[in-house]
């Protein structure tokens, strides 16, 4: 990888753009490394990165100034949240340099948290487009990318991530085929291997024994990429473990203890290759990758970091040499270019225990049949059903009409089929498979089986309207959270200047009610589209409304006033309904009403007797369907 030319390539692109306030600046072509950066990292989620699409683009990438934070991503599923917040530098940094990258992206953030006013105006313009808020669940990632060498320092976090030189090369040489390039193990001899060649294919297959000595140096090397989906492991069907899992604590247990007798405890490793060449002293692999067996080879890697971090220096040597005692057996399949047997190893070898992940699907035929059906449609509307999956070029897909199956099937439960808290509470267990349901589960094949599922049995007019009034509400809770924290700030300032006691206590009173009612505008979203669809049942029908459709080419044109009254109006109409409704069912805790069962029953009954209630809202509707459909 030539780095500078590949940063010019990007400077040609982008320089000067957007004009207003340009991520590129004219004659700083250093400007241009971070959307390299992103590129590398963040790819799956633009189309892809061309002067078209700008817009997408710059509500990513912080401009300069940026006060420590150039990169702010935001990746939403359903209702949930995770920011990955970076600082890219084009210089090789010193573990003092890096801890410090990190230490100022966090009091940005903090900072933004309890005073956002004094936060640099491009970079709170960017967060402020964002579902990003205090009082959010949010799931947070720092990364400093450099081009230097570290990889760790003393004292690194959970949520911190050092990304190098090395792993930037990685992810360019390996992003297409989602595998590691080349690799080569030194072997004594071909008699540690045995080997099994199909006549018919002319596939070879070899297993042997292989050094977590010579594994995890191979994790490390390849950690880190795409967002911690390490390419090593990119298309395996798991994720790799966690510090502090059972699993994880046997596998040091006996690391520790027994590193002899690893070999016979565990079950191996499964590696397929696009080629698989053996000599008298190496096998080399070409585009490969672990399949079977990330959790165990994570792990040596995640036993010598905690080693190195955790353990005096006198104990280092004597723990970590205890790696070379391990050996585990890997079983090597060459695939050549035969993508379907690629993909049945890799489903088959993932299926002989339970996996909660929706990659499990992903080559099933509904889900296939689904995708391809959507995609071909007027509109297109594209559905990721295989995370790492890049979007299709050639094809203009509106905002709002990209979504992964998860998002569908939970957008479809609160929606059409009224259930809210299926859409909140299955989204974790909906790809669990149960030996009794014909397909997954009974969740899962509610909306997927062919014949009977909603997401089947809707038009894609009923599909693209779904999507559409959940990027209604997303932009209807921002607009309402603006309007909340400005509350908030106004009843502060107004606290630290009064001196009357009981105005005081008033205050605070406002203070509670209005965070309480901001708490229930961010976990609502479920809710939100059940009450929306409620009120496309009762009254869409008598006032002949089926057929009209949003005018989406309005809602996305610059300057046009149709999006801005839109929202305005969804906030008042639904979402203000929404969070009025909770507050009056939810005692004290919002987000655990939105979470429990029986809400869901309490929420529909409370909603149809405000309805049957207040005259008012069915005129309101109406007004709404003449004013923004057509």
């Amino acid at each position: 990888m030539d780095l500078k030319k590949e940063i010019n390539k990007y400077y040609k692109v982008f320089k000067g753009l957007p004009s207003a306030n340009p991520i590129v600046r004219h004659n700083q072509e250093n400007d241009a490394f971070e959307i390299f950066v992103y590129d590398m990292l963040f790819r799956n989620f633009v189309t892809e990165l061309t002067k078209s699409n700008i817009d997408e683009i710059s509500i990513k990438i912080v401009p300069p100034p940026d006060e420590g934070i150039d990169i702010f991503h935001e990746e939403v599923e359903g209702d949930e949240f995770q920011y990955h917040i970076l600082q890219v530098k084009n210089t090789k940094l010193s573990a003092v340099e890096i801890k410090s990258c990190f230490d100022k992206m966090k009091r940005t953030v903090d900072l933004f948290y309890n005073d956002r006013k004094k936060v640099n105006k491009n970079l709170r313009e960017i967060i402020s487009n964002t579902n990003f808020d205090e009082d959010n669940e949010n799931i947070i990632k720092y990364y400093v990318v450099h081009v230097g060498d570290i990889i760790s320092i003393n004292g690194q976090k959970d949520d911190e991530i050092i990304i190098n030189i090395d792993e930037l090369k990685t992810l360019y040489d390996g992003i297409k085929s989602k595998s590691v390039p080349s690799f080569e193990i030194a072997i004594n001899s071909k008699s540690e291997l045995l080997k099994y060649e199909n006549k018919k294919s002319k596939k070879k297959s070899i297993i042997c024994s292989l050094s977590a000595s010579i594994l995890a140096p191979l994790v490390k090397k390849y950690d880190n990429t795409e967002l911690g989906r390490n390419i090593l492991f990119g298309q395996n069907l798991r994720e790799a473990l966690r510090k502090g899992s059972k699993t994880y604590d046997g596998i040091k247990k006996t690391i520790i203890d027994e590193p002899h007798n690893f070999w016979y405890y565990n079950n191996g490793i499964t590696i397929i290759a696009k080629e698989l060449i053996i000599e008298d002293k190496k096998i080399t692999l070409k585009e490969f990758s672990i399949i079977n067996g990330a959790q165990t080879t994570s792990s040596f890697l995640q036993y010598l970091n905690e080693i190195e971090i955790d353990y005096p220096k006198k104990d280092r040597s004597k723990f970590s040499n205890k790696i070379n005692e391990v050996f585990i057996l890997a079983r090597i399949v060459e695939t050549m270019d035969d993508d379907q047997f690629k993909n049945k190893i890799t489903l088959y070898n993932n299926t002989q225990n339970p996996i909660s992940t929706r990659d499990m699907v992903s080559n099933n035929p509904e889900q296939i049949q689904l995708q391809k059906k959507l995609l071909n449609s007027d509109p297109n509307i594209y559905i990721d059903i295989r995370r790492g999956a890049l979007r299709p070029k050639g094809i203009q897909v509106e905002k709002h009409r990209v979504v992964t199956n998860t998002e569908l099937a939970q957008f479809i439960y609160s929606s059409v089929l009224q259930k809210p808290f299926i859409a909140k509470d299955k989204k974790n267990t909906i790809f669990n498979k149960d030996k009794n349901s014909k397909l997954i589960n009974e969740y899962y094949d509610g909306i997927f089986e062919i014949n009977t599922g909603a997401a089947f049995k809707l038009s894609v007019n009923e599909i693209d309207e779904i999507l559409f009034a959940k990027e209604l509400h997303k932009k209807a809770k921002q607009y309402i959270s603006n309007y909340y924290n400005d509350e908030l700030a106004s009843i502060n300032d107004r606290l630290k200047k009064e001196k009357d006691p009981d105005t005081i206590s008033e205050l605070k009173e406002d203070l509670r009610l209005y965070a309480k009612s901001k708490t229930i505008n961010n976990v609502s979203m479920f809710y939100n589209l059940t009450l929306y669809y409620y009120f496309k049942k009762q009254f869409d029908k008598r006032f002949k409304a089926e057929n009209k459709k949003f005018q989406f080419d309005r809602f996305y044109q610059k300057g046009d006033s149709y999006q801005k009254d839109l929202i305005k109006e969804f906030s008042n109409l639904f979402n203000m309904l929404t969070i009025k409704i909770i507050k009056k069912l939810a005692e004290d805790n919002p987000t655990a009403f939105v979470r429990a069962r029986a809400s869901e029953n309490l929420f529909l009954k409370e909603l149809k007797e405000v309805i049957a209630d207040d005259l008012s809202l069915k005129d309101k509707y109406q007004n709404f369907i003449k004013s923004f459909k057509v």
